[in-house]
């Protein structure tokens, strides 16, 4: 029998991974205007790490909250905190592990193209999770 905790978890994870779909090809639709200025390889990669990051990061919330969600409901508005710190900590890790194996002409796309995936899961993360939080209690 479904619950209304298991019907929050399922469209969360459906959110979650059609969020990042839609994004990544957003970028690669991008990638077909700019192919001529600067080459292909330059997006593209960048575009996979991040698609790979947010999916990722997105799964792991979301495990982390279904945990959460059935184990202590008062620990939701605090995970909402810590989610978005672990975000950003996660973030400068990956900035980091980037630049130190790429050039630094490499960086300036990655940047742009990571601010798209970064703005994109903080927006819609806080947006949902708020939500779910509001419908749960």
């Amino acid at each position: 029998m479904h619950t209304d905790r298991d019907v929050i978890i399922s469209t969360l994870f459906r959110e979650a991974i059609i969020r990042a779909l839609v994004v990544f090809s957003s970028i690669l639709l991008l990638v077909i205007g700019t192919c001529y200025f600067y080459g292909i390889q330059r997006i593209v990669e960048p575009s996979l790490i991040c698609f790979s990051f947010s999916l990722f990061y997105e799964i792991g919330t979301l495990i982390a909250w279904r945990w959460i969600v059935t184990r202590n409901i008062d620990l939701l508005t605090g995970f909402l905190t810590a989610i978005s710190g672990f975000r950003f900590l996660l973030s400068l890790i990956l900035m980091g592990v980037y630049y130190a194996t790429h050039i630094y002409s490499e960086m300036i796309s990655f940047l742009c193209i990571f601010g798209i995936f970064y703005f994109a899961m903080m927006i819609t993360q806080t947006v949902f999770y708020r939500r779910s939080l509001n419908y749960i209690n």
